[in-house]
């Protein structure tokens, strides 16, 4: 006969007589708009009791037992927690297949802005050779990536950067090997088009070829104009704004999709709400909240006064959110959070680069599993030319850095399993940077916990009040 327990980890979101309770190891939550104290004080009781076949009559009555039951509230004593692992919801391949893959190519190294937070170092970038990807690297990556897709699957190809627009003409290429030889050879594949630019430049066919090819955009503008132009200069210092903002128009007004997004910085912290309106104002197809990562490719660490305040961080999200001048499905971080809420969910990676589904190709070929780890050795997963990708020493090393279970910050936490531990590219930057003292640690880990635990907890509460 099974026996029955309290689990050791439940989460209590409390707001006045509102309770929201959940197993933290499986996460299917129970939302009282009153009540929930005593359900709370059944269960506390019913530890005392613990194992059971079955509860007390008088203290938990048979259809009540049935109902926390069914939400983890009350588990099997002899729960297979290896069996709940394998249910992980953002496992990745194994066999090298995926259904859906971004390939990002980083057509130029270089770039005409000099953002103050540009993660583009001098070194790894080589700037000063101006690097621009050669046509045989750009498709034999496409090739490599294409072959992994399964059939029915979609791969997504990034024009990035660097400024990508300073290589157009190779982009023209790339499109045009895709469309008259890859589509018709693999008619159940998908091949999709993104750029993601700083767009103060503008090719004379890019409106024809974007509408072409269903080409959609995303683009930083880090606030209103006097924000923007200090944290987006030109090389000579100028302003970028009004380019930008002007080839933002010209885009929307053809009826092509535009997403914009700010890197939070302490310059603009306290303007999140300047910065969704701005966004709106533009024509924007959705709105971004980035916070700063602090360390470049080179492995220099940018000046802790640039890393925006935490709690400032928090209050803008929340603040932006509860105008609704953003729907949840158009708003960054809470529409990537908002799919997790559902039963049994279950995420021990905050993020899928690891796996080999967002694979970035640096002009001389050499391969990284995240746009914001290019230069980095310690993550390269191969190169073109070598067939040595993925490298399988370089993802399990990763997979097993920010497992949550493996993480002493994580491992006790309730929320781990919604959010993965957050976006781990800060823990994998400053991983061995002997450089990197308490300071710019502490922000890492605050940053990514400040927006996992804010999005989710109010994206729980909303959700509730649509229940009210």
């Amino acid at each position: 006969m099974s026996k029955f327990v309290v689990p050791a980890e439940l989460v209590i979101l409390k707001r006045g007589k509102k309770r929201i309770i959940f197993n933290a190891e499986q996460i299917n939550p129970i939302y009282f708009p009153c009540g929930g104290d005593r359900v709370i004080k059944v269960l506390g009781e019913l530890k005392k009791f613990a194992p059971f076949s079955s509860p007390p009559e008088d203290l938990c009555p048979s259809d009540l037992f049935e109902f926390l039951t069914s939400h983890s509230l009350i588990i099997q004593e002899d729960l297979n927690k290896d069996h709940i692992k394998k249910q992980c919801i953002e496992c990745g391949i194994t066999d090298r297949i995926s259904h859906q893959k971004s390939l990002y190519l980083l057509l130029s190294h270089s770039c005409n802005q000099c953002c103050i937070y540009c993660l583009n170092g001098k070194k790894t970038y080589k700037k000063s050779q101006n690097l621009m990807m050669p046509e045989e690297v750009a498709l034999a990556s496409i090739q490599n990536s294409f072959s992994t897709i399964s059939d029915e699957g979609r791969m997504e190809i990034v024009f990035f950067g660097g400024e990508p627009l300073l290589n157009w003409d190779l982009a023209g290429k790339i499109i045009e090997y895709c469309e008259k030889k890859l589509v018709p050879e693999n008619p159940t594949k998908t091949i999709a088009y993104h750029l993601t630019s700083n767009l103060t430049i503008f090719p004379d066919d890019l409106i024809e070829t974007a509408k072409k090819y269903k080409m959609t955009f995303l683009v930083d503008i880090d606030g209103p104009e006097e924000i923007h132009n200090k944290t987006r200069p030109f090389i000579d210092g100028s302003g970028s704004f009004k380019k930008t903002a002007e080839n933002i128009r010209k885009l929307v007004e053809a009826g092509l999709k535009v997403s914009l997004r700010a890197t939070i910085t302490s310059h603009n912290d306290s303007f999140m709400m300047d910065i969704a309106k701005t966004h709106k104002e533009l024509g924007g197809e959705s709105c971004a909240f980035v916070p700063l990562n602090p360390v470049d490719s080179d492995d220099n660490l940018l000046p802790l006064s640039l890393c925006p305040s935490t709690k400032k961080f928090a209050r803008g999200l929340k603040e932006v959110f509860h105008s609704k001048i953003w729907p949840v499905k158009n708003l960054y971080p809470f529409n990537e959070y908002m799919v997790r809420l559902q039963p049994l969910y279950r995420n021990q990676w905050g993020c899928g680069a690891p796996f080999g589904n967002t694979p970035v190709i640096t002009a001389s070929g050499e391969i990284f599993s995240c746009i914001y780890l290019v230069g980095n050795k310690k993550y390269q997963t191969g190169h073109i030319s070598s067939g040595d990708y993925p490298r399988q020493d370089v993802i399990s090393y990763m997979l097993d850095m920010v497992n949550v279970d493996n993480r002493s910050d994580c491992r006790t936490c309730g929320y781990r399993f919604l959010c993965g531990g957050g976006c781990p590219v800060g823990v994998f930057s400053i991983e061995g940077n002997t450089a990197a003292r308490a300071g710019i640690k502490k922000y890492i880990k605050d940053m990514a916990c400040t927006v996992s635990k804010t999005v989710l907890t109010e994206l729980f509460w909303n959700l509730c009040s649509n229940i009210d």
